[in-house]
């Protein structure tokens, strides 16, 4: 009887727990005096921008508190300028976008944001956060699983279920290069040499099907799901992490096309079928900066989740790039440091000796003739 009513007690303190903090999670400073907020407006639709909403609130008056929302590495941020009236020192960069506010004591401020995701079938992590000299970081979070049938929001404590079946299927497929590329259809990415300083870039995906007679089978849990040999309404993706570089698809007679919020990628489906191969050509536009550029394509099935993938690499500089394809077994360029230009040191005009010079010596009265042979 004893042990039934301690059980009880604990099963009524964990639904007190999971009705009352895990729906608020509120993120507060020690004492609770100033408490921050992330909020996710669902549904999450697929290709259109995600309403994210920060809360904060304090018990004192805050001026110049710093609030932000860091993002993973592709989401974009709407432009400042729509920003709320009070906000001020407005930045948005790569991996977040930041402002300012002066909060008043016992006044709730919201502050909402648009953001976009790139168009991959992944999770995506967002943390909203507040932050001055005298307080603690505070933050809170959210994990957008987003699909093309849509995305399902995680707050933070909460566990987010992972992708069904990606990475556990046998029998692995290869290219007709030979090269071992995994269990979906094999990725290749081919850049057309030279590549020239300023100068578009020509880019060939080339997506192979499995062979014929060597399905798909799934270990596990998962060994209901039929053994896959043709892969249907698979999404592609080629892309870029960097949203500098600029890909457009050089003819776009792709199915469901979609281009990245930023121009950086494109997403589009297409049926992989078994003995089939496929190509499809992109232009890529470098920036104007010495360095390294990556291009990854990833196809992902709509019951497996990721399922191929390739990348290669552009060491880019003035006198063109070189290219390493980690598939085609292209050797990695060795990295060396640019050459920096130096710049000149500034003219200094001597300014007159404040000392004269002394007067020069009376000429010699004496002539020597010249030497017969010059001076060694």
């Amino acid at each position: 009887m004893k042990h039934t009513f301690i059980l009880t007690l604990m099963l009524m303190f964990m639904v007190a727990c999971t009705s009352g903090g895990s729906a608020e999670r509120p993120n507060c400073s020690k004492g609770g005096w100033v408490c921050v907020k992330l909020e996710v407006a669902e549904p999450t639709d697929w290709g259109e921008p995600v309403e994210v909403t920060i809360t904060v609130n304090a018990d004192k008056d805050l001026p110049d508190l710093s609030i932000g929302l860091n993002y993973d590495r592709g989401a974009i941020v709407e432009d400042p300028q729509g920003w709320e009236i009070e906000t001020k020192e407005r930045k948005v960069d790569e991996f977040a976008a930041s402002w300012k506010a002066d909060l008043k004591a016992n006044e709730t401020q919201v502050f909402v944001r648009k953001v976009r995701f790139p168009l991959i079938e992944k999770e995506f992590r967002l943390l909203g956060w507040v932050a001055r000299s005298d307080l603690d970081y505070l933050t809170d979070s959210a994990t957008v699983d987003l699909t093309r049938k849509g995305g399902e929001v995680y707050y933070s404590g909460t566990p987010v279920s992972t992708m069904p079946l990606s990475g556990l299927g046998t029998g692995r497929n290869t290219t007709s290069e030979g090269v071992n590329c995994g269990q979906g259809p094999c990725l290749t990415i081919r850049i057309a040499d030279p590549v020239h300083w300023g100068e578009p870039v020509r880019a060939l995906l080339q997506i192979e099907g499995r062979k014929e007679g060597d399905s798909i089978a799934f270990p596990g849990p998962y060994s209901q799901i039929a053994p896959k040999i043709d892969f249907l309404e698979l999404g592609v993706t080629f892309s870029s992490p960097d949203p500098s570089v600029r890909i457009a698809s050089e003819k776009g007679e792709f199915r469901d096309q979609m281009a990245w919020p930023a121009g950086n990628g494109v997403w589009w489906v297409t049926d992989v079928r078994a003995n089939h191969t496929q190509e499809y050509t992109f232009l890529v536009d470098f920036p104007l900066e010495e360095r390294d550029y990556y291009l990854i394509a990833e196809a992902f099935d709509p019951d497996l989740g990721q399922v191929s993938s390739d990348n290669v690499m552009v060491h880019l500089g003035r006198e063109g790039g070189k290219v390493f394809a980690p598939s085609l077994g292209t050797p990695r360029p060795t990295v060396t440091p640019w050459p920096t230009w130096t710049p000149l040191p500034p003219t200094v005009t001597p300014s007159p000796s404040t000392t004269p010079y002394p007067p020069p010596e009376e000429p010699s009265r004496r002539s020597y003739p010249p030497p017969a042979m010059p001076y060694p």
